[in-house]
């Protein structure tokens, strides 16, 4: 946070949405992403962790920034934390890559950002943006070592994304107390699914998405394999409508779903048999 006051980041203006959970988290900015795109936006997407090359954690429009861009950030964030006059900063290599996926999307001008939360939430680097709306996908056990033994510490330490007053989209009715206990506290709109928002199940594998007295659809299934793919669109497709950059329709959520990818994850791939003596194979990867 120091850091990023001294690079003119904060206060954060770019409207936000940061998404947290143990499962789930890759799946829904992947979807957020591709909701902005297909509403006209421009937007920016920091996840991590990457595949084959670093500049994927930080995107514009879905594609990976260039190496130029990132030095820049990365000069600008060296000579901020080492200021003449000032305390020199420690960064560790999370803080240090948000902070530049921060610069990069100030300087690109984007109309929306999606944040993934690296680990946990309440100590993550993300969390120093006081996001306009918060996903918390799922909790269960992850990371024990840092978060705590058990869902209830687990679950209050990814609670810490949420903010007084501003909307929580949860991708599940399964969360622990303490989940509750820091919306109550914070007095944080709560959106649960099948209450606030549903899926509803349509023919021909096709569905409709609802808010209250508000429907979109049919609507085509996402574009990602998996049947938990449905609840990861609809809490998706809650958080952008309450973001409000956009109006939320029927073609512009048809589109992003049939437009959505996310590397590495049941990505269908295949192997020049002739070249690696592998045959036709798919690819299961597990990447968070």
């Amino acid at each position: 946070r120091a850091v990023a006051l001294r690079l003119g980041l904060l206060p954060w203006s770019i409207p936000t949405i940061l998404v947290g959970g143990t499962n789930g988290k890759g799946s829904t900015v992947a979807t957020l992403t591709a909701l902005a795109q297909a509403a006209g936006l421009r937007v920016g997407t920091y996840t991590s962790p990457h595949l084959q090359r670093y500049n994927e954690r930080v995107a514009l429009d879905g594609e990976p920034v260039d190496d130029a861009q990132l030095v820049v950030a990365f000069e600008r964030i060296e000579a901020a934390r080492t200021a003449e006059g000032a305390e020199t900063i420690a960064l560790t290599f999370f803080e240090y890559g948000t902070l530049a996926a921060l610069e990069v999307f100030a300087r690109a001008r984007v109309d929306v950002v999606v944040l993934e939360v690296g680990l946990g939430g309440r100590l993550d680097a993300t969390n120093i943006i006081d996001a306009d709306v918060a996903v918390l996908c799922s909790v269960s056990l992850d990371h024990t070592d840092w978060l705590g033994p058990t869902v209830e510490h687990i679950g209050g330490e990814k609670a810490g994304i949420f903010r007084p007053g501003k909307p929580v989209v949860l991708g599940s009715q399964d969360m622990p107390q303490s989940v509750r206990d820091a919306l109550a506290t914070l007095g944080s709109p709560a959106y649960w699914p099948d209450d606030a928002y549903a899926a509803v199940q349509g023919e021909a594998g096709q569905w409709f998405w609802r808010r209250g007295a508000q429907q979109i659809g049919p609507l085509p299934p996402s574009a990602l394999e998996g049947a938990v793919q449905r609840r990861n669109a609809a809490a998706a497709l809650m958080a952008f409508d309450l973001l409000g950059r956009a109006t939320l329709t029927t073609e512009v959520a048809a589109r992003a779903l049939q437009s959505v990818r996310l590397r590495g994850r049941f990505q269908r791939g295949r192997a020049d048999g002739a070249q690696t003596g592998h045959p036709q194979k798919r690819v299961n990867a597990a990447v968070s």
